[in-house]
C-alpha cells in the first residue's frame, strides 16, 4: 500500500487531499499541529491512516515525527495567514507566516527527502493558492479583506 503524508490536514484543502488519497487506496498520515480532535475525526472517517503531530516551525519537532517515515508522496499544505494591512503588520506576524508557510515546507521536505532518494521513488506536492499569483498596492493599502500580500509571497 502506498503511503502519503498530508500536512495541514485539518484545514479544508488538507482534508480534501486526505479524502482523495484515501479514496485512491493510500495509507494516509494525517498531520496536525493543534487540532487533534478534528484530525482524529478525519482518521475515523477514512479508516486507513495514522495521526502525526508536529509544528512545522520547529525543526526538532519535524525531524522527530518524520525521521522514520517512508513515504511515496508528500503533500505540503500547512499554511497560515495574518489578515492585516501590510503597512501595519508586525515583524512577529511576518516571521510567523514565513516560518510556517515557507520554512515549514522546507523543513518537512528535507525531513522526508532522504528516504525518498534512498528508495529512488517519491513525489512531492506543494500546495499554493491561485490568488497568490497577484499582489499589488491595493493589497498593501486597500480593502483589508484582501490584504494578504505577505501570505501570497510566502505561498506563491
Amino acid at each position: 500500500m502506498k503511503k502519503v503524508l498530508v500536512t495541514g490536514a485539518t484545514g479544508a484543502i488538507g482534508e480534501a487531499c486526505v479524502r482523495a488519497f484515501s479514496d485512491a487506496g493510500y495509507f494516509v498520515y494525517i498531520h496536525y499541529r493543534s487540532k487533534e480532535e478534528k484530525a482524529q475525526s478525519l482518521l475515523s472517517e477514512i479508516g486507513s491512516g495514522e495521526l502525526v503531530q508536529f509544528d512545522v516551525r520547529e525543526r526538532e519537532s519535524v525531524n522527530a515525527a518524520l525521521k522514520a517515515l517512508e513515504l511515496d508522496v508528500l503533500v505540503n499544505n500547512s499554511g497560515i495567514t495574518k489578515d492585516n494591512l501590510f503597512f501595519w503588520m508586525s515583524d512577529d506576524e511576518w516571521e510567523d507566516v514565513v516560518d510556517t508557510n515557507l520554512n515549514g515546507t522546507y523543513r518537512v521536505t528535507k525531513a522526508v527527502l532522504e528516504n525518498m532518494i534512498a528508495k529512488k521513488n517519491g513525489a512531492i506536492i506543494i500546495i499554493g493558492l491561485r490568488y497568490c499569483r497577484k499582489s499589488g498596492t491595493d493589497q498593501l493599502f486597500g480593502d483589508q479583506r484582501r490584504n494578504n500580500s505577505f501570505y501570497q509571497g510566502s505561498r506563491a
